[in-house]
């Protein structure tokens, strides 16, 4: 019976087409069956709490499930993200966690959904994100979401807008970068 750390990888794609990536580690006990389940039941949550299909039902972001590697393995879907109103291509809701060495650990969820944010459009919204911090915090036979070395983590810090420049070129052709807007 021996504990395993593993990457899992999940990644989503936006209306416009461009794609993000959230990875974090999942730590399980290999020791039967229910264990291993777990480890794939920890990474169902996460996608869950980004799409909004957990207990909450609150998205986090309107990209679609592209594919996923790790414990939770999905199939390639290539279908494009939902055309709702959210911000620009290259905001990032960014969602600091801390784990229990007292590390800040930040994960961003791309093309965030405008109501995970306060009125100030800056600031994330704690009761957007409950889902999200449950999965990421929430041990479950012996599985959980972890650093590379194991460390599971305890709790949110903040949760803020973050954009970066795009890494892709627009060209004329390219949809709008406000994706709530028409195409050029």
């Amino acid at each position: 019976m021996a504990t395993r750390v593993v990457p899992q990888s999940v990644t989503f794609r936006d209306a416009k087409g461009y794609p993000w990536t959230m990875r974090t580690w999942i730590s399980f006990s290999d020791a039967d069956a229910a264990h291993r389940d777990a480890a794939y039941t920890t990474g169902d949550l996460i996608v869950s709490a980004l799409i909004g299909a957990g207990p909450g039902t609150l998205p986090l972001t309107n990209g679609i499930l592209q594919s996923a590697s790790g414990p939770f393995g999905w199939s390639v879907n290539k279908a494009y993200g939902t055309a709702a109103q959210y911000l620009n291509a290259e905001d990032k809701l960014m969602v600091a966690l801390l784990d229990t060495a007292g590390v800040i650990h930040r994960f961003g969820i791309g093309s965030p959904v405008i109501a995970a944010f306060l009125a100030d459009q800056e600031t994330g919204k704690g009761s957007q994100l409950v889902d999200f911090i449950a999965a990421m915090t929430t041990i479950s036979t012996g599985s959980f979401a972890c650093t590379k070395e194991g460390i599971p983590f305890t709790g949110a810090v903040t949760s803020l807008l973050v954009r970066r420049r795009q890494r892709r070129k627009v060209s004329l052709l390219s949809k709008s970068s406000n994706l709530d807007e028409p195409g050029e």
